[in-house]
C-alpha cells in the first residue's frame, strides 16, 4: 500500500518480498488495528487496567498461565531473564544490572548467538555458549548447568544454525531436569501455543511480524510466578521499553483478529501466490525455481511450514548474478526487498506472506527483467 506521509518524506514506496521483518517496517497493520490504535489516541486511562486486560488476552491466545505485553520481543527478552535471576524480590529486581549474589549465568548454544543475545548481556546476566557452531550436544547443555544457572535461551531464527543443535524438546527436559527454567525467543513464529503446549517456561513473541499488530510490540507468556517477577523490571531496568495505550490496544486488537482467521485458507493462499510467481519465472535460465516449505521453523496453526519460492542460480558465478539481482530490486522505484540471505550461495527467496495480488505480479515482472539485465555478456 501506498503511503502519503511516506512520500511527503520523499521516501520509495517497499514492496516486501522478504516478510515481516523490522529492517522493512515488520506487518502492515489491518484496518482494524489501525482503527483501535487511533481510537485510543486522544483518551486517558488507567494503564494498569489496560495492561491487565491485554496481559489477559496474551495467555488466552498462547495457553499460557500469564501474559505480559512488551514493546517488542527484544524487550520480552530482557524481563524474561531479569525475572528468571531475581524472582519477585524487589530488592533484587531494584539492583539490576548489578547481579551479585544473584543466579546470574544464562546458557545458549553455540549455534544460537545471534543478535538477540545482546538483550540477555543487558541484563548483567553472563552468557554461557556451549558446544560448538556445529554441533551441539545434549550433554554439553546438561554439563554446564551450575549454582548459577539461572536460564536456559534458546532461539527460533533464520539467523541461527539449524542443523547439529540440541532441540527444544531436549533442551525444556533439561530445564525441567534441572529445575532450570527455559526461556524460548520465538518472535517470527506463527504458531502462538506450540511452545508453551511443550513445556516452556516462558515464551517471547513479536506483535509485529505474524500477528500482524505494531511494529514495537510484543508478548511474553508462560509460567505466573516467572511472567509476574519479569513484570516487576519494567518499573526497573525495563523502563525505558514502557508500552503505550496505543501499542496495548492495538495488540489486543491484532491478537483477535488473529484467533479469528482461518489459517487453512491463508495457507492456500500463499501457496496460490507461490504457484503464482513460480509460472511468471518459469522458463528463465539457467535458474532453479521451485516452492519450497521445509524451514522446520515458522509452522503456522496447523502445522505447516511457511511456503517460499526459491530462486537458485546453478552457473559458476550464481552468486555473483544473485547479490546483483538483489541490488538490482533494491535500487529500483518502488524498491522490492527479496529475501537474499543465501545470495553468496546463487540462492534468493521471495516471502510471499506480505504481498497481495497486484505486487506478485509486480515482483515477477521486475524479476524477470533483473535476471535478463545480469545474464552473462549483459551490461552491469
Amino acid at each position: 500500500m501506498d503511503s502519503r506521509v511516506l512520500r511527503d518524506l520523499g521516501l520509495r514506496r517497499v514492496v516486501n518480498a522478504r516478510g515481516p521483518m523490522t529492517i522493512s517496517g515488520a506487518a502492515a497493520m489491518p484496518r482494524e488495528v489501525i482503527d483501535a490504535m487511533a481510537d485510543v489516541a486522544g483518551s486517558f486511562v488507567l494503564i494498569d487496567e489496560l495492561r491487565e486486560r491485554v496481559n489477559t488476552a496474551v495467555a488466552n491466545a498462547t495457553g499460557a498461565e500469564s501474559g505480559l505485553v512488551t514493546s517488542g520481543a527484544a524487550a520480552g527478552i530482557v524481563a524474561a531473564v531479569a525475572g528468571c535471576m531475581t524472582g519477585l524480590n524487589r530488592a533484587h529486581v531494584s539492583r539490576l544490572p548489578d547481579t551479585a549474589g544473584l543466579r546470574s549465568e544464562v546458557i545458549v548454544q553455540a549455534g544460537h548467538l545471534v543478535t538477540y543475545v545482546h538483550q540477555v548481556r543487558m541484563t548483567g546476566a553472563r552468557v554461557v555458549v556451549v558446544g560448538a557452531v556445529y554441533p551441539v550436544l545434549a550433554a554439553d547443555v546438561e554439563a554446564a548447568i551450575g549454582p548459577q544457572t539461572a536460564a536456559i535461551f534458546h532461539v527460533i531464527s533464520q539467523h541461527c544454525q539449524q542443523k547439529g543443535m540440541v532441540p527444544l524438546g531436549e533442551v525444556i527436559r533439561i530445564g525441567k531436569a534441572h529445575g532450570i527454567p527455559v526461556i524460548v525467543d520465538a518472535a517470527a513464529e506463527v504458531d502462538l501455543r506450540q511452545h508453551i503446549a511443550a513445556g516452556a517456561d516462558l515464551v517471547v513473541y513479536s506483535g509485529g511480524k505474524a500477528i500482524p499488530g505494531p511494529s514495537a510490540s510484543g508478548f511474553l507468556c508462560g509460567r505466573r510466578a516467572l511472567v509476574e517477577a519479569a513484570a516487576l523490571h519494567f518499573d526497573g531496568i525495563c523502563r525505558p521499553m514502557k508500552v503505550g495505550k496505543e501499542g496495548m490496544v492495538a495488540l489486543l486488537a491484532a491478537l483477535r483478529l488473529y484467533e479469528r482467521r482461518d489459517h487453512g485458507q491463508t495457507s492456500k493462499e500463499w501457496i496460490q501466490k507461490c504457484e503464482r510467481l513460480v509460472a511468471l519465472l518459469g522458463g528463465l535460465e539457467p535458474i532453479d525455481v521451485r516452492i519450497r516449505r521445509d524451514w522446520g521453523y515458522q509452522i503456522d496453526p496447523d502445522g505447516r511450514a511457511l511456503p517460499r519460492v526459491e530462486i537458485r542460480l546453478d552457473e559458476r558465478d550464481g552468486s555473483l548474478r544473485a547479490k546483483e539481482i538483489a541490488r538490482r530490486l533494491r535500487a529500483d522505484d518502488p524498491v522490492i526487498l527479496l529475501r537474499d540471505y543465501w545470495a553468496e550461495s546463487g540462492v534468493l527467496h521471495i516471502d510471499v506472506t506480505c504481498l497481495d495480488d497486484a505486487e506478485i505480479e509486480l515482483v515477477g515482472e521486475r524479476m524477470r527483467a533483473a535476471v535478463a539485465a545480469t545474464q552473462k555478456g549483459a551490461p552491469r
